[in-house]
């Protein structure tokens, strides 16, 4: 069977804003037909619905890649560069208070709970849990407890 992915689904894989996506899409679709376009421009989706687009995985993917690496864009070479430092300082953060966020959870804290005062968002745990196997086993040992 084929995987169709939504836009919560895009958003979950690349870290960015469901809003972000949709207007990536508009954007996409007010370009000038011919014109190739950069790896970080949303493609059209393989099929709708009703009104939600929806992709097959090998159709998105080259996005979510080129999005989640931080490719340039080049109207904006800036944001992909800041994106990257964003998620190097998250991942830092979460590594020095990764004991106190599995103390936090253990002692049943919820999630937004467990990151309170840390300057961290929950999302920002999980996007770091997603790539470091450390940080994933650690909050997943509070699940199990």
């Amino acid at each position: 069977m084929t995987e169709y992915l939504s836009y919560a689904d895009v958003s979950r894989e690349t870290g960015a804003s469901e809003a972000v996506l949709r207007n990536r899409l508009a954007r996409r679709r007010q370009t000038r037909p011919g014109s190739s376009p950069d790896p970080t421009t949303i493609p059209e989706p393989d099929l709708h619905i009703g009104q939600s687009p929806a992709w097959k995985r090998s159709t998105i993917q080259p996005f979510i890649d080129a999005f989640s690496k931080g490719t340039p864009n080049p109207k904006y070479p800036s944001k992909s560069i800041t994106r990257e430092a964003k998620r190097q300082k998250d991942a830092e953060l979460v590594k020095v208070h990764l004991p106190t966020i599995v103390e936090r959870l253990s002692q049943g804290a919820k999630p937004s709970q467990a990151v309170e005062g840390l300057g961290l968002h929950w999302l920002s745990v999980l996007a770091v849990a997603r790539h470091d196997a450390d940080v994933s086993a650690a909050i997943q040992g509070t699940k199990d407890q």
